[in-house]
């Protein structure tokens, strides 16, 4: 869904080329209103109305535009993303010659993208790779777009406000000597009271000894197999240690290293725990989970 979008006021910015133009176009004005010849007004009221066609026309260039972000799933802090940009000309016109940059909070600015012609309706797509120095929640803000259609000389701005934000997972690191295991046991419910039992020998699948009196008795093989009662199951759980009890460094670490150890974990198919403060999280059963798990090692 369509990330609710503001517009900030039109912004005029002048190159080179286009402070010469205003220079000349200021100086044909004053001669021909001194001058009072007929020529000059008629030539200073074409450029004129020239000028205001086209600030119309860039107008209408900028005020069609929608703009949606898109995250991968999986955010790691210290390596590269990939954010996708989808454009959309919601206007009966298309547009020309646009430059998106993406701004954040610290005066970071990336970009441009460039997009050289949008038709009515039509939506397109473009990317660009960002790298987040630490864990946590990244936020996005603005969107800039710039534009010299129709006139080179003039750039117009204009600022989109876009709230939106990702989850930026630690950075895995392997290794666990900052990892502190849990070893639980779970009793399973006993299947036989008895500690053996005894029944028909199946051929290829022996599992205890031959009966031989009761065998001789039966007339067929009886073999005396013993049966698991009162077993148990062991699963590990990782308990993560407070900040105030490691320090920044080490707690830090320990994220990085729980992280790996998870997405390895579930890439072999093993499921588990991690317990952060008083709750536990499960991986390794649905996708969910793995998520919900990931966010909360984001979090800290």
């Amino acid at each position: 869904m369509p990330k609710p979008m503001t517009q900030r006021p039109l912004h005029l910015a002048l190159n080179r080329e286009g402070a010469l133009f205003v220079f000349f176009w200021l100086t044909l004005t004053s001669a021909a209103i001194y001058s009072g010849k007929s020529g000059l007004v008629l030539l200073m009221s074409a450029i004129s109305a020239s000028l205001a066609l086209a600030y119309f026309i860039a107008r209408r260039n900028f005020q069609t535009m929608r703009i949606e972000r898109r995250f991968k799933e999986d955010i790691f802090a210290g390596r590269e993303t990939q954010i996708d940009l989808f454009i959309t000309n919601t206007g009966h016109s298309p547009v020309f010659g646009l430059l998106l940059f993406e701004r954040f909070s610290d005066n970071h600015v990336i970009g441009p993208i460039f997009i050289r012609r949008l038709n009515p309706g039509q939506t397109v797509s473009a990317h660009y790779m960002c790298m987040f120095s630490q864990r946590g929640r990244a936020f996005f803000q603005n969107i800039e777009i710039r534009s010299r259609f129709p006139l080179p000389f003039v750039e117009l701005r204009q600022t989109l406000n876009i709230p939106d934000s990702a989850c930026v997972y630690p950075t895995p690191i392997t290794g666990d000597d900052e990892l502190t295991w849990l070893n639980t046991t779970k009793n399973k419910k006993d299947t036989q009271r008895k500690d053996h039992a005894l029944k028909e020998l199946n051929h290829g699948v022996r599992r205890g000894h031959i009966a031989w009196k009761i065998s001789a008795r039966r007339q067929k093989w009886i073999e005396d197999a013993p049966m698991r009662s009162g077993t148990h199951e062991i699963s590990h759980a990782i308990r993560i240690r407070p900040y105030q009890e490691l320090g920044a460094f080490r707690y830090e670490r320990q994220l990085s290293q729980a992280t790996a150890l998870v997405l390895d974990r579930i890439r072999h198919q093993q499921s588990g725990s991690v317990l952060i403060g008083n709750k536990n999280y499960l991986y390794g059963q649905t996708h969910e989970q793995r998520k919900t798990l990931l966010d909360a090692l984001a979090q800290g």
